[in-house]
């Protein structure tokens, strides 16, 4: 008989490397289901990308509204709070239809009411950590869980030390794998000049992307410039990004190349053949740079809980394989001058970051699936 395996958090990446993993190799024992955001963000509404992920793989997907901590406007948490008991029975009444038989946590505030509930119907709850510094999240369903996984032996003093294992970060097998087939979406005509690829996350980053729209006319000038933008109401950074690119030069409009949403196999090109990239510096995304070998100029999340995202790309600043600038330094002349820094730089930072290819670990998924399989 299948064990009902619910997955559940904040963060995507990890969760579809083990999604797929289980969905390739242990179909006839488990039957997946995922608990998720309607909404990315909700100021401005950001549609989440859970849902078309799980679409696509045929697992029922279960939106729900779930309380969100705020550190910055703390007195907002007066009012998210009361959502906290809707979300538990939305949690409830997916339960009471499929009864969990283990709950893989991902963390974030979305995994907590998922957890509470899961507790009371005797569920196995296992909740994963990406980051270096442990997230307010999974600090507060550690006290539910049974087995904490961590990424990096930077967390283990977060959690209990009788519980939590270093695992790895699960990595989706699409980042280790070579695609040398470009995007279908790539002209052909611009594959033999150098790109640089631009990223905000799933959720795009406003600044960076002003920061871009600023520098187009100078970036394109030497590189193909693509970018994902991030998905956002009304199609408003699409859409903004896209009137700039027409007011470039006629002759250079074509080598800047903006999308919402780009799909994992041509991220995995993209990051690989890329000149370098300029990104955030979350967890995963650091990793799936660290992986390709790629030189990057990194913009950590400026709130980000306890410095976590420059904490993340610190290694590899150090190692001289990435730059960073923090969001407060972010303006056009600065992330201008990093682009130029990048190419004076370039065969050392290169080399660098070939090193520190080789040295991340990357069996977390085989890890994860492990402690899945043991806790059934």
């Amino acid at each position: 008989m299948k064990k009902n395996i619910y997955i559940t958090g904040g963060h995507l990446t990890p969760s579809l490397a083990v999604i797929d993993d289980l969905l390739k190799n242990h179909s006839k024992e488990v039957k997946l289901f995922f608990i998720g955001r309607e909404f990315a963000q909700t100021s401005p509404p950001q549609p989440s990308h859970e849902a078309r992920e799980m679409n696509e793989r045929s697992i029922p997907f279960f939106p729900i509204q779930a309380a969100k901590f705020h550190r910055q406007h703390f007195w907002r948490n007066f009012i998210e709070i009361l959502k906290l008991p809707n979300s538990c029975w939305q949690v409830y009444t997916v339960f009471k239809r499929a009864r969990p038989d283990v709950i893989l946590s991902f963390g974030g505030y979305v995994a907590f009411p998922v957890c509470i509930v899961g507790k009371l119907f005797k569920a196995r709850i296992i909740t994963h950590e990406q980051t270096k510094v442990a997230g307010l999240a999974n600090q507060a369903i550690a006290y539910l869980a049974d087995t904490i996984a961590v990424a990096n032996e930077e967390s283990l003093p977060f959690f209990p030390k009788e519980k939590t294992v270093v695992t790895g970060n699960p990595i989706r097998e699409s980042l280790l794998r070579e695609y040398k087939t470009p995007p279908s979406w790539f002209p052909k005509e611009l594959m033999s000049k150098p790109f640089i690829y631009v990223t905000g996350g799933s959720q795009g980053s406003q600044v960076i992307n002003q920061t871009i729209a600023t520098l187009l006319p100078k970036l394109v000038r030497s590189f193909v410039v693509i970018h994902q933008c991030g998905a956002s109401q009304g199609n408003v950074y699409l859409h903004e990004l896209e009137q700039q690119r027409l007011l470039l030069p006629e002759e250079l409009q074509h080598l800047y190349i903006v999308r919402e949403w780009i799909e994992a196999k041509d991220v995995s090109f993209l990051i690989r053949n890329a000149k370098f990239v300029i990104s955030r510096a979350g967890a995963n995304t650091v990793q799936e740079i660290t992986l390709a070998g790629t030189p990057a100029i990194f913009i950590p999340l400026s709130f980000a809980y306890n410095n976590e995202q420059q904490k993340n790309c610190d290694p590899l600043v150090q190692q001289g394989a990435a730059m960073c600038i923090l969001q407060k330094d972010l303006v056009p002349d600065v992330l201008y001058e990093a682009t130029q820094s990048v190419m004076r730089n370039y065969e050392k930072m290169k080399k660098n970051a070939d090193h520190m290819k080789q040295e991340i670990p990357k069996s977390g998924t085989h890890n994860v699936i492990k402690l899945i399989l043991s806790s059934m």
